[in-house]
């Protein structure tokens, strides 16, 4: 059973979605002032390094259609989700912070997949000089600490195991991110 989404979900999910709409009005809205050579690729200074034609442009939001919907099954189909340790997936905690996590990814990337299609249409404008020197660093800082970001705040025990004793003691003990 998937946990009840939080008020603060729904918000992101709708911020997720209206980028994601966003995105393509933006793009068809310039299409045809658009020249015939844009910026295909940046470099880690967010200066072009390669070009295409108008039509590559469509790729970004594409892409961003398909990571929207892995990440919106990924929140609904937990198992999807890749943990770097053991845990209990049946536990509501566990649950409560995958749902949450996959929302909060969702909405960060996004964005940052707005903001590269933005800064692609507005270089091959003329408008602007590529992503920003900025940008490679943000977006990295972005994606490592989605777990610090994350407004779950539980502690998380692995199955439980008995002792020689009879004491019974977590096997393994994972901290979640505190609320901030």
């Amino acid at each position: 059973m998937t946990p009840s989404r939080t008020t603060f979900d729904w918000i992101l999910e709708a911020i997720s979605l209206a980028i994601l709409v966003a995105v393509f009005i933006n793009l068809v809205a310039h299409w045809s002032e658009l020249p015939d050579r844009v910026p295909r690729h940046y470099g880690a200074l967010g200066n072009p390094n390669a070009w295409g034609t108008k039509n590559g442009l469509w790729v970004l939001p594409v892409v961003a259609v398909g990571l929207y919907l892995l990440l919106t099954a990924a929140s609904r189909y937990q198992r999807l989700i890749n943990l770097p340790v053991r845990v209990d997936r049946d536990l509501p905690e566990v649950r409560k912070l995958l749902l949450t996590m996959a929302i909060c990814m969702k909405a960060v990337i996004m964005l940052m997949f707005a903001y590269i299609s933005w800064a692609g249409i507005n270089t091959a404008l003329g408008r602007a000089q590529g992503l920003g020197r900025m940008f490679f660093h943000f977006s990295l800082s972005r994606l490592s600490h989605q777990w610090s970001s994350s407004p779950v705040s539980s502690s998380v025990t692995a199955p439980r195991k008995k002792t020689s004793n009879g004491e019974v003691r977590a096997h393994r003990q994972v901290e979640s991110i505190p609320l901030r």
